[in-house]
């Protein structure tokens, strides 16, 4: 008797004790939706936001083009100019670098040419 009595106390607090962990997980996943949703209702405002921001960046970008074209000019001008000195200074190097070179064949070709004819016969043995 004691012991059927016993088990109907556990029946009854296990019972108890399973409604409450059905009423804690249906309050968990009411509290998830009610998050889930806030966040979703969230995501329109925060994308026009976004959309206002890039609007005022695009409209101080506007204001500001001349000064950005004015910048965008002198900077063009100023490594064309650059580049127009720097090709000429390169290009006199040059014409100075090949005079020099030219004017060492004229000098010694004549000696290449004597030091050529000179080179003993057995050294091409083999080859021709």
């Amino acid at each position: 008797m004691q012991l059927a009595q016993d088990f109907r106390h556990f029946a009854i607090g296990f019972t108890a004790l399973a409604t409450a962990g059905a009423a804690g997980a249906t309050a968990i996943v009411a509290a998830l939706t009610v998050i889930v949703t806030g966040i979703a209702g969230l995501i329109p405002a925060v994308l026009t936001k976004v959309g206002e921001g890039i609007i005022a960046i695009c409209k101080v970008i506007a204001a500001g083009a001349p000064a950005i074209g004015e910048a965008v000019k002198a900077v063009v001008f100023n490594a064309d100019r650059c580049f127009r000195i720097l090709c000429t200074a390169a290009g006199r190097r040059s014409f100075t670098i090949s005079g020099c070179v030219l004017a060492a064949l004229v000098t010694y070709t004549p000696q290449i040419v004597d030091s050529s004819f000179q080179i003993p016969y057995w050294n091409f043995r083999g080859y021709c």
